[in-house]
């Protein structure tokens, strides 16, 4: 929570809705691997975390991927285009 309202500080200012998107995911990544940090430090369940790490590294992969190709899409003024149509269309 506390994460959550410093990167909130920091990055709405600059990034708007999009920093308080990003803000929200770190915080929730920090509480993912917290918990699976003192569920394996109590109970002794064993994770994959290759796997764990393989699935995040592919979801940062793509997410960057889909924020490259479609930052400026849906500008309004972007948005009367033939092509972006299109391209909104197609996704």
């Amino acid at each position: 929570m506390i994460l959550n309202i410093i990167l909130n500080i920091l990055l709405i200012p600059t990034l708007g809705a999009l920093g308080a998107g990003i803000a929200t995911g770190v915080s929730w990544a920090v509480i993912a691997i917290t918990s699976f940090y003192f569920v394996y430090q109590h109970q002794k369940i064993n994770f994959d975390w290759f796997f764990y790490g393989k699935n995040l590294l592919f979801l940062l992969v793509v997410s960057t991927i889909y924020y490259l190709f479609t930052k400026d899409i849906f500008v309004l003024e972007n948005a009367y285009r033939w092509e972006n149509l299109l391209y909104i269309v197609l996704i």
